[in-house]
């Protein structure tokens, strides 16, 4: 889950980050508390302002999906020669 990027994002930190509008963010969060994954904590210097973070069942998802990640990206490379990792590299920064 890309929300343990940032460190205790707001709805408009993952608004930002993910170049969406606030709403969008507030409908997936929202899933994302109903199925366990995130809660919301209320920020306390301003009371209309709430911070996400990841619960336990979050965290094994994130880790998880880390995994699976890096165990791809190794099947991905294992046939290729040092250039074509190289040129691989090159195309992935330039599309994200």
């Amino acid at each position: 889950m890309q929300a343990s990027l940032l460190d205790r994002p707001t709805f408009g930190d993952l608004a930002e980050y993910f170049k969406v509008t606030p709403p969008s963010v507030s409908g997936i969060v929202k899933k994302l508390i109903q199925l366990g994954y995130v809660k919301k904590q209320r920020y306390t210097e301003d009371g209309r302002v709430y911070y996400l973070v990841l619960t336990d069942k979050g965290k094994r998802f994130n880790q998880l999906h880390g995994e699976v990640h890096q165990k791809l990206a190794q099947r991905i490379i294992r046939n290729l020669t040092v250039q074509e990792i190289d040129e691989l590299a090159g195309l992935l920064e330039k599309i994200t």
